[in-house]
């Protein structure tokens, strides 16, 4: 018996029952479903992976709970969006057979016309084609604030040439309560992060008042490290383990001291500099240089660790930021960390910023460079060398004046009067500064976005990232109707390009600027892309809004953590991206 819709034997599109059966799309472009009831209807679907070629059907049987007297089931189906056969498997017609013919997403339906009371049963599977390469990707899941679930990572495999189903059960929390920070069992304010050992993206993170005294935290029910940062700088941070149900006191102490002393070029203290450390990425206090140039911090030493240290100077001096790291540093020697004599300053107070010979007033400017040996951290029998980070963030005056200083070296100069209009010079003030810096108008750079096909696409999102002297800056805009846009970016500037469809028809593709000029990039077309697509359930609270992103599986670094595609789910956790399509033909 071949019918499209089933009611016991009777079809149901014949009783005019097709569109309340949800088979038309939301505008996310997933099957809508009506909620409402009490009792529970589930299907289960096997084979869990169903494949044409290898599989002649889906069985698709029905599981009730609460439900009374005579049942009668209403089974639908859809492949991608399309009715599709469903075929009667029991007597009851509690089960049917979905003939697998075509790759594609199926969406079940099953409601109970005898029970309106009850909500209806759905479950989706992905039918893989007969041939088909996989990526591995993360999922993360951050769940709306309010519902008291952690963020959480999930690994899933992307399935080439189809759409691909996946259900997004987020793991439930437990509530850490009465929890406090002390030292010597008298409550302290601290920063607090938790992390799951098992799962490093479910971090939760909170303050603890004066007294010591945190809020409720819902956390996975598994170990976790906490990493507590007391307000006092007379207290170290530390790692504390912690298990569901254990103490629920976080005690720190003030660790080891390490001190020491900070000299300008001259040998001179320098007053006001702060040094920290991290060691194995836990943090020190932040220790300040006095009248001596001495300063004090504590830390929790770790035998092995890397230590890193940071030391930066005080505001208006003009000397860069000191970098160093070492594991063979010793905490309880006396250090000695000192600029290098031969670095030099260069007064600003002097440098005229124009455009087209006139002054660029009241614009934020940033001085920025790197020193490859700008000082020495020395501490017992160990020097390090220390790199010079240049990050100065000065303005000019109406008249187009900068005012400060810097260090003597070939660095860069941004302008920036607004977003939209940023300027970079080559800024050298290795043998003195210049009298006049010339600066060029951002330069329009030009494109168009579309399909693999060359068909148009618009309302398509263009970003435009800095790098090097440029990073932090950020121009955005989005394209026009036929996928056409302009940006106005810094002249000679180096850019990452991010085209981005917020839609979700098409996959992201990135681009490097290495210097940008008044050009048209021409079309670029957004990679061929498949579908991943899901429900996110877990936890009494609604998840509609949690933010969904595509993460690289693989990636270290700063890269770990840019989506590949994101999106927020609808109003009942349903979610769609859009993915790189990984082929139709399996991987070798």
């Amino acid at each position: 018996m071949k019918t499209l819709a089933i009611l016991g034997g009777m079809c149901l599109a014949a009783c005019g029952v097709g569109d309340a059966a949800g088979l038309a799309p939301d505008a996310g472009g997933l099957p809508s479903d009506a909620t409402g009831g009490r009792c529970s209807v589930q299907i289960q679907l096997t084979p869990t992976q169903p494949q044409v070629g290898v599989d002649a059907a889906i069985r698709a049987t029905a599981s009730l709970e609460g439900v009374d007297g005579t049942v009668t089931f209403a089974w639908e189906a859809s492949l991608d969006g399309a009715a599709t056969e469903v075929d009667p498997a029991a007597a009851d017609n509690s089960a049917v057979d979905i003939p697998v013919t075509t790759a594609g997403v199926l969406h079940v339906r099953l409601t109970l016309p005898d029970h309106a009371e009850c909500d209806p049963g759905t479950q989706d599977v992905t039918v893989l084609p007969t041939a088909f390469a996989t990526q591995t990707y993360r999922l993360r899941v951050t769940p709306p604030a309010g519902a008291n679930i952690p963020t959480s990572d999930q690994i899933i495999e992307v399935h080439g040439g189809v759409d691909t189903v996946f259900p997004v059960a987020l793991p439930a929390s437990v509530t850490l309560a009465n929890g406090t920070v002390t030292a010597n069992h008298v409550g302290v304010a601290a920063y607090m992060r938790m992390t799951p050992v098992a799962a490093s993206a479910s971090v939760v993170e909170a303050y603890a008042n004066a007294s010591g005294v945190l809020p409720a935290l819902h956390v996975l029910g598994q170990m976790h490290t906490a990493l507590v940062v007391p307000s006092d700088p007379g207290l170290a941070p530390r790692v504390v383990a912690w298990t569901p149900g254990g103490s629920s006191e976080f005690a720190v102490d003030a660790g080891t001291a390490v001190s020491g002393v900070v000299k300008d070029p001259t040998g001179a203290a320098l007053v006001g500099a702060t040094v920290a450390l991290t060691l194995d990425g836990v943090p020190s206090s932040v220790g300040t240089t006095g009248a001596t140039g001495a300063f004090t911090l504590h830390a929790v030493p770790v035998a092995g660790a890397t230590v890193a240290i940071t030391v930066t100077p005080p505001a208006g001096s003009g000397l860069p930021r000191l970098v160093a790291s070492s594991p063979a540093i010793d905490l309880a020697q006396a250090w000695t960390v000192a600029y290098a004599a031969g670095l030099a300053t260069r007064d600003l107070s002097g440098v005229h910023v124009t455009r087209g010979g006139s002054p660029v007033a009241s614009a934020q400017v940033a001085v920025v460079g790197s020193i490859a040996s700008a000082g020495t951290i020395t501490a017992g029998a160990t020097t390090l060398p220390a790199r010079g980070d240049v990050r100065i963030a000065t303005a000019t005056s109406a008249s187009g004046v900068l005012a400060g200083r810097a260090p003597a070296a070939a660095l860069s100069l941004v302008v920036t009067r607004t977003p939209s209009d940023v300027a970079l010079a080559a800024f050298d003030l290795t043998a003195a500064a210049p009298a006049t810096v010339a600066t060029a108008a951002p330069v329009a750079v030009s494109g168009k976005v579309t399909l693999t096909a060359g068909a148009t696409i618009g309302l398509v999102r263009v970003d435009a990232t800095g790098t090097g002297p440029l990073a932090g800056i950020v121009v955005q805009t989005t394209t026009d109707a036929l996928g056409h846009y302009t940006l106005p970016l810094a002249a000679g500037g180096a850019y990452d390009l991010r085209l981005y469809d917020p839609q979700n028809r098409a996959s992201p593709r990135v681009d490097a600027l290495a210097s940008a000029a008044t050009a048209d990039l021409g079309a670029r077309a957004l990679p061929a892309s498949v579908h991943l697509t899901g429900t996110i359930s877990g936890g009494a609270s609604s998840l509609a809004g949690a933010a969904v992103q595509l993460l690289c599986s693989g990636c270290t670094g700063p890269g770990a953590d840019v989506p590949i595609a994101e999106a927020a789910a609808d109003r009942n956790g349903r979610f769609r991206l859009a993915v790189p399509d990984p082929g139709t033909h399996p991987a070798q």
